[in-house]
């Protein structure tokens, strides 16, 4: 859905491995930098992790509401009810925030 999120993403889980890598720990200049980036990261990325497993939980929910055990359905016709909005939230603050920064 947005290729510059993965991107992030992909750059986001780079700096956490170099951040635990305790070469980069005992560099106090360089794991200040790389700390920074990745703090900076943290508030574009999280928010797209978050829609990712909501997504998947919404996709698991509709094919049990499309399945024929009626008690399944209705108990994932009241998750998809409650789901649905949160994913929307979501986007709008996702969209929101890939406006606001010009390089993203």
């Amino acid at each position: 859905m947005w290729p510059i999120l993965d991107q992030k993403a992909k750059q986001f889980r780079e700096l956490e491995a170099k951040l635990a890598d305790p070469e980069i720990s005992g560099n106090h200049a360089e794991y200040n930098k790389l700390n920074k980036e990745y703090g900076a990261l943290a508030k574009l990325v999280k928010p797209y992790f978050e829609y990712q497993e909501l997504a998947a939980a919404v996709a698991s929910s509709e094919e049990l509401a499309a399945g024929d055990d009626a008690e399944m359905k209705a108990l994932a016709q009241d998750e998809l009810a409650t789901l649905r909005p949160k994913v929307a939230d979501l986007v709008t603050r996702i969209e929101d925030q890939l406006l606001v920064d010009p390089e993203e």
